[in-house]
């Protein structure tokens, strides 16, 4: 049972696109709530700077502050820290293997970052081991005993849905929430305000375009006999969209993928002027993989992209890392790919054509 005085915060931050987490301001402390996106039950945070307040829930989760050392558990956290100045603060990160980021990887090289395991099975000993004030975990699906391990030993499981939002500012914005953890909220706010004003500038551009003859977009690949493209309401179809490309399922209610058989895909897709997100790393290798790729008007007229300029032979790639947090850098490269005369000074981020 919360305390009167806890009822009522000074103040809390206003989120401009964000709908996962909350942050409120007290006296004493600042209560961060990351929400259920799944419908369950909101996890709360109350962290404090230097002594722990009294008037706190008895089961309140408290957190000193600003965190010194921590561990995480997706490569999208190496965007957020590393826009913040912190990857120094990481000891510990799952799937070390497919993080991208050149210097991070020195040092997991150099044993100055230890390899926790899978983000879906994270090794706890070795969690543990590293006495870090914190682990920024995904929450993927809730229910993990290794997490709930951890928990039992008292370690600090702080959750970051920023994955599960659909908007791509919105999930930018999941970087004021890292900052609050660190006590970098001013810097944060400068580096959002930056972020969104670079994205709605490309945006307005490719709207203004008086030139421009929209093309026609496809997107994903075969995958075991099933074809996942975004749904309407992804926040890669509104890359898309404000990109102003035309994409076949712009006007979908789906928020996450949906599956087709290459049969449908050839029919309704074949035509498509342009065909991003093709996993490969030329048009033979594509070819390789199913010869009914040939059969696509974009393979065809060589207009096939990958996001897999920035990537590592062992699957890294900064589409996932500084992808995330700079969505204005993921729509200059499709600004680019649709209206190429408004772009010819800007270099590619994360696509690259397949030859």
């Amino acid at each position: 049972m919360a305390f009167a005085t806890e009822a009522k915060a000074d103040s809390c931050m206003r989120l401009y696109y964000a709908k996962g987490f909350a942050v409120e301001y007290f006296s004493e402390y600042k209560r961060l709530t990351v929400h259920n996106p799944w419908g369950g039950k909101s996890a709360v945070y109350y962290l404090y700077r230097h002594q722990k307040p009294e008037n706190l829930p008895e089961d309140a989760q408290a957190i000193q502050i600003p965190l010194k050392t921590i561990a995480t558990t997706s490569c999208t956290h190496i965007g957020f820290l590393d826009r913040l100045g912190l990857l120094a603060s990481v000891k510990g990160s799952c799937n070390l293997s497919m993080v991208y980021h050149p210097e991070f990887r020195k040092k997991a090289s150099a044993s100055l970052v230890v390899d926790l395991g899978d983000n879906y099975s994270i090794n706890a000993e070795k969690t543990l081991a590293l006495q870090v004030d914190a682990l920024i975990w995904s929450g993927y699906g809730q229910q993990d005993a290794k997490i709930n391990f951890l928990r039992s030993a008292s370690l600090p499981i702080i959750e970051n849905n920023e994955w599960m939002e659909k908007d791509l500012l919105g999930r930018a914005e999941w970087l004021r929430c890292m900052a609050v953890l660190f006590d970098k909220e001013a810097l944060a706010d400068s580096l959002f305000r930056a972020t969104v004003q670079a994205y709605n500038q490309l945006k307005a551009m490719a709207a203004e375009d008086s030139l421009y003859q929209p093309k026609s977009l496809m997107a994903g690949e075969n995958f075991r006999g099933t074809w996942y493209v975004p749904g309407g309401r992804s926040y890669m179809a509104q890359l898309f969209r404000d990109a102003g490309a035309s994409y076949l399922f712009e006007n979908d209610t789906t928020s996450g993928s949906i599956s087709l058989n290459l049969e449908r895909v050839l029919r309704d897709m074949g035509h498509c002027d342009i065909w991003v997100g093709a996993d490969a790393g030329s048009l033979a290798d594509l070819a390789a993989q199913d010869a009914r790729y040939t059969w696509f008007d974009a393979y065809k007229n060589k207009a096939v992209y990958s996001y897999n300029r920035c990537s590592t032979p062992q699957g890294g790639n900064d589409f996932w890392e500084r992808g995330v947090a700079h969505p204005d850098l993921l729509l200059s490269d499709f600004v680019k790919l649709l209206h190429p005369h408004l772009m010819t000074d800007r270099e590619w981020n994360f696509l690259v054509a397949l030859q």
